[in-house]
């Protein structure tokens, strides 16, 4: 639930839901740094963004997203 199917740079993340790799959506706001899971009553701070992995990029996130 905490994969998105693609390599994507903070420079390239938009406002909006966004497919995850398990087949439901994440909400990312860009304006305010955050990303909320479906049963998540609040979103999640994106603390620390591309940190770059053997299979993709990495963004550490504050809180657990809830599908």
């Amino acid at each position: 639930y905490h994969v998105i199917a693609a390599r994507v740079y903070s420079t390239n993340l938009t406002t909006g839901a966004v497919a995850t790799a398990q087949g439901s959506n994440v909400t990312i706001n860009t304006s305010t740094g955050t990303v909320k899971g479906t049963s998540n009553n609040t979103p999640s701070n994106i603390v620390n963004v591309n940190i770059p992995a053997s299979n993709g990029v990495v963004h550490v996130i504050d809180t657990v997203l809830l599908p």
